[in-house]
């Protein structure tokens, strides 16, 4: 399907470069339909668990490369949120019949586990870095946070039956991890709950 005017203008507003060159090939590209079967083959194809052997095939085999990517990681993942984004409200706009047929799936078939450890080697990365001699990270870490909460709240703005179910989701679900696992109990869940509460006081 072509984009829309106000697709182009925002397309045109946006800083040129190899991702807004890449979708305007791309949209030329899908309207071949050979071109939309290659794409079903390749994703049907994709094997996830071997991104890290990737990763590793980087870091061993060209260094140097390997932290150009961390160079340009902030760049990548603003390419993957923006990305996300997009998708996520795409899918907001489906029939709620057409998501039932295939939401179960995509949530059972997303690695928790995979997901849930990344996060904990990440905020480890985060907090050697932000504790590091001379560092002046943390004031970058409070700067982020300002900008995720108030995105967060654009992004359930609308709805707030949405916000309640979901804050309820979330608390059944650290609820049972933190029962299953008191050492994450004592090490997260109590902290982040003084910390709200503190917050709250304020």
């Amino acid at each position: 399907m072509p984009f829309t005017n106000a697709q182009n203008t925002e397309h045109q507003e946006s800083r040129r470069g190899v991702i807004e060159g890449s979708a305007r090939i791309v949209a030329e590209l899908l309207r071949t339909p050979r071109i939309t079967q290659t794409v079903r083959i390749l994703l049907a194809s994709l094997d996830p668990d071997a991104a890290r052997l990737l990763v590793r095939a980087v870091v061993y085999t060209d260094t140097v490369l390997f932290l150009d990517v961390i160079t340009a990681a902030p760049a990548l993942a603003n390419a993957a949120v923006n990305g996300a984004r997009e998708v996520c409200e795409q899918v907001l706009g489906l029939p709620v019949d057409l998501l039932h047929g295939f939401g179960p799936r995509l949530v059972d078939e997303v690695s928790g586990e995979g997901l849930g450890h990344a996060v904990g080697v990440a905020l480890l990365a985060v907090d050697r870095l932000v504790n590091a001699p001379g560092s002046s990270l943390a004031e970058a870490v409070h700067a982020f946070e300002a900008d995720f909460k108030r995105g967060l709240q654009n992004g359930l703005a609308s709805d707030d039956a949405a916000v309640s179910r979901q804050v309820q989701w979330l608390a059944d679900t650290i609820g049972r991890v933190a029962r299953e696992n008191p050492q994450l109990m004592t090490r997260v869940v109590r902290p982040l709950a003084a910390a709200c509460r503190e917050a709250l006081k304020e």
